[in-house]
């Protein structure tokens, strides 16, 4: 198990604080984010813990179920021990908790469960009110933490803003009005991106997670090597689709004798320039449909900026071509972007949520 920790001494220990879980799917996540007063904006990630399950699923090419609620049933235990060693040392008791926040939906059923279970034990006991958070989109609210901090504030004035979240499950596409108006504009048909970036990977050999390893050998490919389709790009609407995209990766490799029956047979021997360029032009599809889609959705609704969130977005290219892409734009458009640390899943963007909302 490996645990993260931002650990911070409150500046005022009388401050509120919300305390925030995340389980959505296998990362097991508590934290506790504060602010000085009822009213105050600002915010400080006081303690952020997050346990990782990736080795236990790397085994089987993706999440299993069963394995993930298993995993935070084991985990959750040591990082509330975790917590309340932090809050000990502090000088600080449960009771500074003003309420409890928990990641509610989308996930893995069984993930969820734990979580939620968890939440609801410790609100009864506590007596603290609960605050259930949509998980994707709290992923909105990763931008506004950095150096452990951060405003709820600094969206206000900017609206409309056109908000995408990108992970393994979710390819969203949302328009905010508010923090608390906002509406699903598009979502993904098929593969989520995420999930397109793991099954390319695989069929070149390479371990769960795929993103990761995708990113980092396109570095060395030609993005335009093999023109890859780009599904859905000019459908007239922010619907996104991605299984074009892996198919057409398969056939290739099948073409070139690498893959029997849906099966990647010689990945072991794919020349690492062939690895390279595959990576960097699929890699440079789903990045095409990406931008594209989403500052369309920015020009239709006159956005002044837009949200990336999600653990694929901690793919740098993703967000190189984001900010090339805005600077072409015919109004200025800001793009707010994750530290790579809150990119992925975690409970401090839940406790932020539920700050804002």
């Amino acid at each position: 198990m490996q645990l993260a920790y931002n650990e911070i001494y409150p500046r005022n220990p009388r401050s509120t604080m919300i305390l925030a879980i995340e389980s959505t799917c296998d990362e097991s996540g508590i934290a506790l984010v504060s602010r000085d007063n009822a009213t105050s904006t600002r915010f400080t990630i006081e303690f952020n813990v997050v346990s990782s399950q990736v080795a236990k699923h790397t085994p089987f090419g993706g999440v299993v179920p069963r394995i993930a609620a298993r995993e935070h049933s084991k985990n959750f235990p040591i990082l509330l021990d975790q917590l309340t060693s932090f809050l000990h040392s502090r000088g600080l008791q449960l009771n500074t908790i003003e309420r409890i926040a928990y990641a509610h939906e989308p996930g893995l059923e069984p993930s969820l469960l734990i979580g939620a279970n968890l939440a609801r034990s410790m609100a009864y006991f506590l007596d603290l009110p609960l605050q259930p958070v949509n998980h994707v989109f709290a992923h909105l609210f990763s931008p506004l933490i950095h150096d452990n901090a951060g405003d709820i504030s600094v969206f206000k004035g900017q609206f409309p803003l056109v908000g995408l979240v990108v992970s393994g499950a979710h390819t969203r596409l949302y328009v905010l009005r508010s923090v608390t108006d906002w509406e699903i504009i598009g979502d993904t048909r098929d593969d989520a991106a995420g999930e397109a970036f793991d099954k390319i990977a695989r069929m070149l050999g390479f371990p769960y997670p795929g993103g990761p390893h995708i990113e980092r050998v396109a570095h060395a490919g030609d993005p335009k090597k093999y023109p890859f389709p780009r599904g859905l790009i000019e459908s007239g609407d922010y619907e996104f689709s991605f299984s074009g995209l892996k198919t057409s990766v398969r056939y290739m490799l099948r073409d070139l004798g690498f893959m029997t029956e849906g099966v990647t047979t010689q990945n072991t021997s794919l020349p690492d320039s062939l690895k390279a360029d595959i990576a960097a032009s699929a890699q440079r599809a789903i990045i095409d449909i990406l931008v594209t889609k989403t500052l369309s959705a920015a020009l239709e609704y006159n956005a002044k900026g837009v949200i990336i969130g999600g653990g694929v977005v901690a793919n740098q290219a993703i967000i190189e071509q984001f900010r090339l892409a805005a600077e072409q734009m015919p109004e200025p458009l800001t793009i707010y972007v994750p530290d790579r640390q809150y990119a992925t899943d975690n409970a401090a963007m839940i406790g932020v949520a539920a700050l804002a909302l």
